[in-house]
């Protein structure tokens, strides 16, 4: 006992000096203070600067946050080891109550060491909250400046103290890029490699060309022809609209690189020039996207493989006018970048802007004329009513911005026409090209599953119809996730700061309170990508246990679908309960609340659990399986499928009976191939009284022996049945291996013994009435003879 007491001693003594190691002040609260620094350092930033570096602050305050944050993290845990040390030593003694020296001094460190955590812990959470109000003061500031400076108006650009500074600005910076490109060439000359230089240059750009104009004929003739053999379905005329955007876009991506890559090689691309170049190229892949793009939609030449049925008159006008847009847009930014780099005057951007907005909108006004929307009739049944009724809705509304656009921009609200006619052809652009994808993608499924439905069959485990719903879900999964990516691109289209989407999008990933909540799509889309995945591998069990178990097993169908439904009730819980663990809800509470609910589920569902369960005593007892003959009150037919709730029965004229599971088990159910698919088959035949029973039975054995169908064991058997009204009657009793043979047997047999009758000259009676009429006063009496 001693010994024990002098080796916990010892072991209180090293847990003691590790907490005193480990004191929160000393190693885990480095940087609060230089946090709570750098917070008022951007809080007096924001109040005196008019137009601070939002992206900047917002990088800061960002940084600090998640300082704070990682930096909570192990103090949180630090402070639940704390409380469970603290619980392990148990409750301190009462007042008048001693305690053992070494165990009175750690209670007493770990208590001091649990309320510096907690104030530890206070301070980050301080922190994180100063963070967060900044930022959303940050965001408030910089959404006010922007609207400011949008509906901000100035003088009219038709008003002539606008025209003679904006006609001055421009002289000056045409002469200032002049005389800087003649700087540039003279210093290059001078360098002694211009001659290396502008061959270099010039190899690549012929190289570009080269490679632009080639290479599009190569895929016009070798891939493209290929597809336009074909007969102009959806499928195909995706590809061709496809291959055409390819052969646009490609090669200008190629050449752009080799040409920019030379430039920056030979040293003509540097810190000042890098913006021009930068521009030029992303202004002539915007070119070839918005060329490749209409010229694959509108198809001028070839109006059967149109994506949009227009007349071929409207759609080569349309793909001009939308060419004529990009090459406006990419010849305003191109003289933005000379403008700002040469300090042009703030007129000479007002009127190029009035100038960019007015033709935009111009532009716009004759792209949403009716007339050019002319949809060919051909192929009008291609689009609905409900389809061209929103479009023209879409085009009146391109009509009133493009009037409102004009408007502005003649009342001097130039910022603002130009951010709404650029904003308009942008986000038409995004959705254009998303559409555009989404068509590929989509077609590119629906092959895939015509190709996978040709390859089911029908005893798969897996079958057509769940091969079309897979691949549903595989399209809606698609148009989901372009949905997700399209949003934060028109966010950002439509002004809002990329580093704000990209918190939006951050705090919606890892997670967002509303109200006591934190909803987080990581969570949601992990949870679901679990649920998926034992769904998926449920499915794999299932086909792969079909194939290499039961096939060989020589299992009865019914008892394989049983079984194999029983796997995916299995497959389906564990996806739940695993689905419910990733979400982080606590599965004990969710069983407290369920029990809760139990009673009024059992009132309220009562019908729906008597089913389920009913559903899974015929899993598992079988007293009827998914391919059984069974005789119901509903009907005869079919056991086609087991679900959940009920059970589907396809009779003989190919109707569906739907039956609860609760009825087949509390009812009585004539089952035709429990336990096997013998079955005895009656077949009654009656002769005339003058026939020799014994010659009869003779014949009826024979015709018996000639049919392949009826098994020897047990032994057929013809029964004299007994004397009837017109005939000697006889049943001829079989048995077959397979019910589903039973009407062919039946056929059979009687066609095998008329025959046989005839032959042998057996007369087969029929019914036959004499009336016999007596004179006087004596009633007529009938009677029923035989011939």
């Amino acid at each position: 006992m001693k010994r024990f007491a002098i080796i916990l001693s010892v072991l209180l003594t090293l847990l003691t000096s590790a907490l005193s190691a480990q004191d929160p002040n000393n190693v885990m609260l480095e940087g609060v203070e230089g946090r709570r620094a750098a917070l008022e350092e951007i809080t007096n930033e924001l109040a005196a600067n008019d137009k601070p570096d939002y992206a900047n602050l917002r990088e800061n305050l960002r940084r600090v946050r998640d300082e704070a944050v990682l930096a909570s993290r192990p103090l949180r845990i630090l402070r639940d080891n704390v409380a469970a040390d603290l619980k392990q030593l148990g409750p301190a003694p009462e007042a008048g109550q001693s305690e053992v020296r070494d165990i009175a001094d750690l209670r007493a460190q770990l208590t001091e060491n649990q309320r510096k955590i907690e104030q530890s812990i206070l301070q980050a959470d301080l922190n994180i909250a100063a963070a967060t109000r900044l930022l959303q003061d940050v965001a408030a500031a910089r959404r006010r400046d922007f609207y400011t400076g949008i509906f901000k108006r100035g003088a009219s650009p038709l008003s002539p103290t606008v025209w003679a500074p904006a006609w001055i600005s421009m002289r000056e910076t045409q002469t200032q890029f002049l005389k800087a490109a003649s700087t540039a060439g003279r210093e290059r000359l001078t360098k002694g490699n211009a001659l290396l230089a502008f061959l270099s240059m010039t190899a690549a750009f012929a190289f570009a060309v080269i490679l632009f104009g080639p290479a599009r004929r190569w895929i016009d003739r070798n891939l493209l022809k290929r597809v336009l053999a074909y007969q102009p379905t959806h499928p195909s005329r995706a590809v061709a609209a496809g291959l055409r955007v390819a052969a646009r876009v490609v090669p200008g991506v190629i050449g752009g690189l080799i040409v920019v890559e030379t430039a920056r090689a030979l040293g003509l691309v540097n810190e000042t020039t890098q913006s021009f170049v930068i521009t030029i190229w992303f202004g002539l892949l915007a070119l070839l996207f918005v060329d490749g793009v209409s010229t694959a939609v509108f198809m001028p030449k070839l109006e059967n493989w149109r994506l949009v049925p227009l007349e071929s008159g409207p759609a080569a006008r349309i793909r001009l006018y939308l060419q004529l847009a990009a090459a406006l847009f990419f010849t305003d930014a191109l003289l933005k970048q000379v403008s700002a780099f040469f300090g042009g005057a703030e007129e000479l951007a007002r009127f190029q802007g009035a100038i960019v907005a007015t033709a935009g909108a111009i532009l716009l006004l004759v792209l949403c004329r009716q007339s050019l929307w002319r949809i060919d009739e051909n192929r009008r049944h291609d689009y609905s009513k409900e389809v061209v009724d929103n479009w023209n809705v879409l085009r009146r509304t391109g009509n009133f911005l493009a009037l409102l656009v004009i408007i502005a921009a003649v009342l001097g609200y130039v910022a603002f026409s130009q951010y709404l006619i650029t904003r308009i052809y942008f986000a038409a652009g995004v959705l254009v090209a998303s559409w555009f994808i989404r068509v590929l993608i989509q077609e590119a499924i629906n092959y895939f599953s015509v190709q996978a439905a040709a390859r089911a069959k029908i005893d798969d485990a897996i079958s057509e119809d769940s091969e079309k719903l897979f691949f549903f879900w595989i399209g809606v999964m698609v148009d989901i996730i372009i949905f997700a990516l399209l949003m934060p691109i028109l966010l950002i289209v439509l002004g809002v700061d990329w580093s704000e989407v990209r918190d939006w999008l951050r705090d919606a990933f890892f997670g967002f309170k509303i109200g006591s909540v934190t909803i987080s799509i990581a969570q949601i889309a992990s949870a679901l990508g679990a649920f998926a995945f034992f769904m998926a591998a449920t499915r794999f069990v299932q086909r792969g246990v079909d194939k290499r178990i039961f096939s060989k097993a020589n299992i009865d169908d019914g008892v394989r679908n049983s079984l194999r439904t029983l796997l995916g009730y299995f497959g389906l819980v564990l996806g739940l309960v695993t689905a419910i663990a990733v979400l982080g809800v606590n599965l004990a509470s969710l069983a407290i609340i369920a029990g809760a609910l139990s009673v009024g589920i059992g009132f309220g569902l009562q019908s729906i659990v008597n089913n389920f369960v009913s559903g899974l005593i015929l899993l598992f007892e079988r007293p009827i399986k998914v391919g059984d003959w069974i005789i119901v009150s509903s009907g005869e037919g079919i056991v086609k499928r087991i679900s959940v709730r009920s059970t589907e029965i396809e009779t003989f004229d190919k109707a569906s009976i739907i039956v609860p599971n609760s009825e087949l088990i509390s009812s009585s159910v004539t089952n035709w191939t429990h336990k096997d698919k013998y079955t005895r088959q009656i077949i009654r035949v009656g002769v005339s009284y003058k026939e020799d029973p014994d010659r009869v039975i003779e014949i009826l054995n024979s015709v018996i022996a000639a049919n392949r169908r009826v098994v020897r064991y047990p032994q057929p058997f013809v029964l004299f049945s007994g004397f009837g009204d017109s005939s000697l009657d006889f049943e001829i009793r079989v048995f077959i291996k397979d019910i589903s043979d039973r009407i062919v047997v039946q056929n059979e047999i009687r066609i095998a013994a008329f025959a046989a009758f005839r032959e042998a000259g057996i007369e087969i009676p029929f019914p036959q009435r004499d009336i016999h009429i007596r004179s006087g006063s004596q009633p007529a009496i009938n009677s029923d003879s035989e011939a």
